[in-house]
Formats: C-alpha cells, sequence, structure tokens
C-alpha cells in the first residue's frame, strides 16, 4: 500500500506543477494524509488478508505482528509521514534539476473488473 500511495502522489504532484491552486504543488504535497490515514483508505478499498472486500483478499498484512488497526493508531500517535516527505523529496528533485517552467501530463491506468491488478502510472513532461 505505501508504494502504491507514495507513486500516485508523486505522479500527481508532478503534474500540479502548473496549477494556479493556492499553494501550488506544495500545498498539493503538504494536503497528503498521514500514513496511517493513507493505510486505512486502502484497506477500506482492497480489503486485506483478515477482513476482505467483497470476497476479494487485498493482501494487506499486519504491520510487524500487529493488526493493522493498531499500527494505523500508533501510526497516527505518532504522526507518521513519510510517503508525504518521499514525495516532497522526490518532487523537489525534479522540479530543481528540471526545466524552469515544467508541465507534465500524468495518467492512471486502471484495469477494468480487475481491482488487484497492478496500475500503470505513466507521465510524460510536455514543455
Amino acid at each position: 500500500w505505501e508504494e502504491h500511495c507514495a507513486v500516485n502522489y508523486f505522479m500527481e504532484g508532478m503534474a500540479m506543477f502548473t496549477t494556479r491552486n493556492i499553494g501550488g504543488w506544495r500545498g498539493f504535497v503538504d494536503s497528503i494524509p498521514s500514513d496511517a490515514i493513507l493505510e486505512q483508505r486502502h484497506i477500506g478499498l482492497y480489503g486485506s488478508k483478515a477482513n476482505p472486500v467483497d470476497g476479494v483478499d487485498g493482501g494487506h498484512e499486519a504491520v510487524n505482528g500487529i493488526s493493522s488497526d493498531v499500527a494505523g493508531t500508533l501510526a497516527e500517535e505518532n504522526g507518521q509521514d513519510s510517503i508525504r516527505q518521499a514525495v516532497k523529496m522526490g518532487l523537489e528533485r525534479v522540479k530543481g534539476e528540471g526545466v524552469k517552467k515544467q508541465t507534465w501530463r500524468v495518467f492512471d491506468h486502471r484495469p477494468l473488473g480487475r481491482p488487484l491488478s497492478p496500475i500503470l502510472f505513466t507521465g510524460m513532461r510536455i514543455k
């Protein structure tokens, strides 16, 4: 779930380089939820080995031998935001090492009818 969330937010962040929203792409990064909230959302969508969604085992294991509910509570109490930090670091690198005015088009390709198949993210710099 961590890799999926990080890649998803990273790719969307590149598309946000040209946003006119207040705060720009940095505001987008600051709005990324904590790791605990992201994990809870992921389990809600894809399920876990203990609690499959619609009969589909999402393959989400307990973290370090503790249940995902307890792990999520611990992460929330500690304010962990490793995904947000990783995305921010990656976007700052792309922005800093690239041309001044970058414009990215980013796509999320999800196979229909197959919720657990890998999702392909593609991005192309057009400016």
